[in-house]
């Protein structure tokens, strides 16, 4: 039955079967003294899946979307094993799966990780009716039917056609046949969710009245459940498309505030734009030799990262307190890192006022991940800033570039100032360094220091002009600069859509910059205008 199920897969999948990611789509973050290359530059080419005749594309999940969707789907607790791993483009997990093919190993690892989970769900009586909704009778046929038409919606994010709902019925009356009622209806579940219609976000748009290409009901619900949920719609989701109430502006804002106002949108925002533009999910494998880099700490300042993104969904928040607050989340471990009291678990913490750490770039998290394995990298560190925050590209170092420092009983800023002398490197550091010496106060683990190898730390640096004191005061400029502000929009444009922004979608961020500015920067209220507005619902073509 296996066979027969993945022979259905291949033969219906539309999307570039059996292509492995290229490994340039998975690196990491910027290299520590070249820098330029990382977290922004555009990854090797991958061909793109189908896409429509609107421009629209079809987007394979990424990983925490589908597992997401299965927890949803399936219960928190379902195992589901080793998936294809995401493929980056423009530093975006978002982008790349715009791009992504699945390879034949990435098939069978969705296959093995939709049977265990279809297993473990089916071995649970009480699980396994309340994914089946219904209770299976010699007549197999009405189960399989309404199976189809609730799981099926729910799992394809859209009504199984007349045709499919045909087919599917036949495959599991056959599956029955052969083996019994309960293994087929499992192995329909798993045919379900390794279908190209779960694996995939079909998001096409249909012409409308000013020739522009707008997103239907259906589309719309997965749209506004993967940019704010990280995960697939609800039942709700989908009874306001099937309504039709997802195709007036006025019925789509309603749902959109519904889905901001569930704590699932914490949770959303920070698992899915928030893990994307920090790039945390490398954070797991960051190889550090030093010993207080333990897995529980490791654990720590990933939760810390997330919860940061996570407040910023607090009532009056202002999203732009992400870079100055120094209210956060700490376990004993952390806690003792950064110099505070120790909690008796994770909990709340408030930063000194004055001292040197606060906000997103103040996070061991940020620290650790933009540096080497065992020594800070301020060139590293700028180009974060550079790029993911103001969105300034950074130029590709020269191939032939040194990229080996200078040695001596020198601080890191020393060392790097000597090396900015080689005519290949200059160009690159002094866009880079002058930003990243303002972490320099903490070690490559984000432990805070004043001196290295016995000698002071100067924090002190530039940023187009702007001179600043230490990282405190360069984050409360970032805080306050439109760039850093226009630059988190086209990072949420880039997260909703799946690709780059073109000219043409200038307009659109234009019309958002105003909204959010209107909306006293409220991430809330914000949001809630944005999946509103034709940005959002009409089709922006791929680059």
């Amino acid at each position: 039955m296996k066979a027969g199920v993945l022979v259905v897969l291949v033969a219906g999948c539309v999307g570039r079967v059996g292509e492995a990611p290229s490994a340039m789509d998975r690196r990491r973050p910027p290299d520590p003294v070249g820098g330029a290359g990382g977290a922004g530059g555009t990854a090797g080419p991958l061909p793109p899946p189908a896409s429509g005749a609107a421009g629209g594309r079809l987007r394979r999940l990424t990983s925490a979307e589908l597992r997401n969707s299965v927890r949803d789907l399936m219960g928190d607790d379902v195992g589901q094993g080793e998936l294809e791993p995401d493929s980056f483009r423009d530093g975006f997990a978002s982008i790349g799966a715009t791009y992504a093919a699945i390879s034949a190993r990435g098939l069978e690892q969705y296959d093995q990780a939709a049977q265990a989970a279809a297993h473990q769900v089916f071995a649970d009586p009480a699980r396994r009716a309340a994914v089946l909704g219904c209770a299976p009778a010699p007549d197999l046929a009405p189960c399989l039917r309404a199976f189809l038409g609730g799981f099926g919606r729910r799992a394809w994010r859209r009504p199984l056609t007349a045709e499919e709902l045909d087919d599917y019925t036949a495959v599991g009356l056959e599956a029955a046949r052969l083996l019994d009622a309960g293994q087929a209806l499992e192995q329909l579940t798993v045919a379900l969710l390794t279908s190209p219609h779960f694996l995939y976000r079909v998001e096409l748009g249909s012409p409308d009245a000013a020739g522009r290409f707008r997103y239907g009901g259906w589309e719309l619900a997965s749209r506004l459940s993967y940019f704010l949920w990280n995960s697939t719609p609800d039942v709700a989701l989908l009874d306001a498309a099937a309504a039709g109430a997802l195709d007036t502006t006025a019925g789509l804002r309603a749902a959109a505030a519904r889905l901001v106002q569930s704590p699932r949108a914490r949770a959303g925002f920070s698992g899915g734009f928030g893990r994307d533009l920090l790039w945390l999910d490398a954070l797991a494998d960051t190889p550090k030799s030093d010993p207080r880099f333990t897995d529980p700490l490791r654990a720590a300042m990933e939760r810390e990262a997330l919860r940061l993104f996570e407040a910023r969904l607090d009532p009056g928040s202002d999203l732009l307190d992400l870079f100055t607050t120094t209210r956060t989340f700490v376990d004993p471990e952390l806690a003792a890192l950064y110099g505070l009291p120790r909690p008796t678990g994770p909990a709340p913490a408030d930063l000194p006022p004055d001292g040197p750490r606060a906000g997103l770039l103040g996070t061991a998290a940020f620290l650790s991940l933009y540096s080497a394995q065992d020594r800070t990298s301020p060139t590293a560190r700028g180009v974060f800033v550079r790029e993911r925050l103001l969105c300034q590209p950074m130029p590709m170092p020269p191939d032939n570039v040194d990229v080996v420092l200078p040695p001596g009983n020198l601080t890191i800023r020393q060392r790097l100032e000597q090396h900015r002398r080689n005519d290949g490197c200059r160009g690159c550091h002094e866009l880079s360094d002058p930003v990243g010496y303002a972490f320099e106060a903490f070690d490559w683990f984000g432990a805070h220091r004043d001196r290295e190898n016995g000698l002071p730390i100067d924090t002190s640096g530039s940023l187009d002009g702007f001179a600043f004191a230490d990282a405190r005061a360069l984050s409360a400029h970032l805080r306050d600069l439109p760039e850093v502000s226009a630059c988190l929009l086209r990072n949420l444009f880039r997260t909703a859509n799946g690709h780059l922004e073109t000219p043409a979608d200038e307009p659109t961020l234009a019309a958002w910059g105003a909204a959010f500015q209107a909306a006293g920067r409220s991430l809330p209220a914000f949001l809630t205008e944005l999946v509103a507005s034709d940005g959002f619902r009409v089709v922006s073509p791929a680059p």
